[in-house]
């Protein structure tokens, strides 16, 4: 099989599970090649036309017309600088909850992640300092200030070899994200389609 799908989703997800899935296909298909692309309403409708393959996205993404299947879950890490005072003194749910926030982002609808969706339902008011359009930036936004940025436990080893960071655990029980593959019904019809959604599959269960 040769040829280049096209996948709908965050930062997140292409860090964590589209560049495993990579790896996966170039043994098993190196003439498969991927290219991401951002939420954007042009790109959702470019997959509500069939032009664009999958879309891979928690529950708050997804459209009932469209078949979906859980991927794989992930829970969630609080990040800040390490002299930050909550790096080494246990937080209480109302100093998390006052917080300057770090959030990231992607668009879609209103533009606030499942994260920020469940926060604004626990607190009235949040502080947020500064809303990401992708997770690569954060540490810059968190070294040498109070803020604070929660992260998937997947991108843990992106942040933990900064010497400037702390990991600690949020002191709350945050809902756990969960990952849909979302499919289009052409893809019924798509055996190459239906190949590489097999192989994405295995990859939700190894990651």
């Amino acid at each position: 099989m040769k040829r280049r799908f096209t996948i709908i989703t965050s930062d997140y997800v292409a860090a964590v599970f589209a560049s495993a899935l990579t790896k996966k296909l170039a043994v098993l298909a190196p003439d498969v090649s991927l290219s991401i692309s951002p939420y954007a309403r042009e790109a959702l409708r470019q997959f509500q036309r069939g032009t664009i393959d999958f879309l891979i996205g928690p529950d708050s993404a997804l459209e009932t017309k469209h078949s979906a299947e859980l991927l794989f879950e992930d829970r969630f890490k609080c990040v800040l600088w390490k002299k930050n005072s909550f790096a080494n003194t246990a937080m209480t749910p109302k100093d998390f909850f006052n917080a300057p926030m770090i959030l990231t982002n992607f668009f879609l609808e209103n533009g606030k992640s499942q994260f920020e969706t469940w926060l604004e339902k626990q607190t009235p008011e949040i502080q947020v300092v500064a809303s990401l359009l992708s997770s690569v930036v954060l540490p810059h936004f968190l070294a040498g200030t109070n803020n604070i940025a929660t992260i998937h436990e997947r991108l843990v080893p992106l942040f933990a070899s900064q010497p400037d960071l702390s990991i600690v655990d949020p002191p709350v029980e945050i809902p756990v994200l969960r990952e849909y593959l979302v499919t289009i019904e052409k893809h019924k019809h798509d055996s190459d389609a239906q190949l590489l959604a097999d192989v994405m599959r295995d990859v939700g269960k190894e990651i």
